[in-house]
């Protein structure tokens, strides 16, 4: 009779993720980033002293433009366009587009190269199928209005990236979040196995929340004696988010930011921790270790 009971309950819940993974995608809606003309991505910002720079989603003819303005104030440099959506995302006809749900959490739970690959599939369905791209959000929404168009041409932001000159790499941040254990605990490979020569440019969609917290976890690793607050100042002084704010309100966004300011704290304590002591645990496992 267990048996019974425990298989039934399985099935039901299968069912039920699978009909929420349906649902997600019946009710996506194709998003525009952003204008095809724009020479460089908004809310840019430079941090020399770290060799990293920031923005909002690039256009497609951002990247060059991107390119060759890093180049010149660090011609030795290594570039990287550190990709940090974790949503759909690409262009369609030279336009910066996305898919979007609530939350922004159409790819939640995937991983980074199973998010690409979904991505080249999204965008290849594109092609000569009438599609709208609804600005959202109030700044885009301010400045773009929803276009329809039969897309002849998509590419993805590796392709785009890479052609510009960048090295692409991907962390698929969910929006509005700290970042998944194993999503940093891939940056901090990443930054580990990094030329002395690198040079980073970070963004997500606006070039606040996510693009703000890698930011402020890269200074970390790089100068883990600097002071957390000290360093989320600047950040913000920049443009960037205020990371370490928190919220009394009790919806879904408030507790989001909450427990980001929490583990922007725990992540500087990790940092400090495997400098002095030697810990040598990854993130997700030192995690666990003090959830005990």
């Amino acid at each position: 009779m267990a048996r019974k009971f425990f298989v039934g309950a399985l099935i039901l819940l299968m069912g039920a993720m699978i009909f929420s993974a349906a649902d997600a995608k019946s009710q996506a809606k194709w998003r525009l980033d952003g204008s095809a003309s724009a020479q460089m991505p908004r809310n840019f910002r430079v941090i020399d002293d770290l060799r990293a720079s920031a923005s909002a989603q690039p256009s497609l003819e951002a990247f060059k433009t991107l390119f060759d303005t890093l180049h010149e104030l660090d011609p030795d440099a290594k570039f990287f366009m550190v990709d940090l959506r974790q949503e759909t995302h690409g262009f369609a006809n030279g336009l910066p587009v996305s898919l979007h749900v609530k939350h922004n959490a159409i790819n939640a739970g995937k991983t980074s190269a199973e998010v690409q690959q979904i991505e080249r599939d999204e965008l290849n369905n594109l092609r000569g199928v009438e599609t709208t791209f609804i600005p959202m959000g109030k700044a885009d929404t301010q400045t773009l209005k929803p276009l329809t168009i039969i897309p002849r041409v998509t590419l993805t932001e590796r392709d785009a990236a890479e052609r510009a000159g960048f090295s692409y790499v991907r962390f698929a941040a969910a929006d509005m979040q700290f970042p998944a254990p194993d999503v940093v605990d891939d940056f901090i490979s990443f930054v580990a196995a990094l030329p002395d020569n690198a040079w980073l440019h970070f963004h997500c969609q606006a070039g606040h929340g996510r693009t703000t917290t890698f930011l402020v976890m890269y200074e970390l690793l790089r100068n883990p004696d600097a002071e957390l607050e000290e360093i989320c100042l600047r950040q913000k002084n920049l443009g960037g988010s205020d990371i370490l704010a928190t919220s009394n309100g009790k919806d879904w966004n408030a507790r989001m930011t909450n427990d980001r300011a929490k583990k922007i704290r725990l992540f500087s304590e990790y940092v400090k921790c495997n400098r002095a002591e030697q810990i040598g645990l990854p993130w997700s496992e030192w995690l666990k270790e003090i959830d005990r």
